[in-house]
């Protein structure tokens, strides 16, 4: 829910000895590769600005429900913090460039 429990499921992990990982998929995508490799070679120029969206359709009737909507279930982040970190290290990978706190 935010990174003060984060800390306390790493602490977690790492007594009892469970392996935790988090799968950013999208660095593999054919698609993904192939801009990080535009970058990297310099095709695009410097980059400056990059924006994007996530586009979804599991919100699209009134009728239509998501935890992720719900800050007592999803946490202050909600979506950003769940599926947004996707966003982000794709970001950070296209880029080669990382940011932290």
């Amino acid at each position: 829910m935010d990174s003060k429990e984060s800390r306390e499921l790493v602490a977690l992990a790492q007594r009892s000895g469970v392996v935790a990982a988090i799968d950013f998929n999208y660095r593999n995508y054919p698609l993904v590769q192939h801009m990080r490799a535009m970058v990297k070679k310099g095709d695009l120029g410097r980059v400056y600005l990059i924006h994007g969206s996530y586009l979804q359709d599991w919100l699209f009737y009134a009728t239509d429900y998501n935890w992720r909507i719900e800050p007592e279930n999803g946490g202050a982040s909600r979506a950003v913090g769940d599926i947004g970190s996707h966003w982000f290290d794709t970001v950070q990978y296209v880029t080669g460039t990382r940011w932290s706190r």
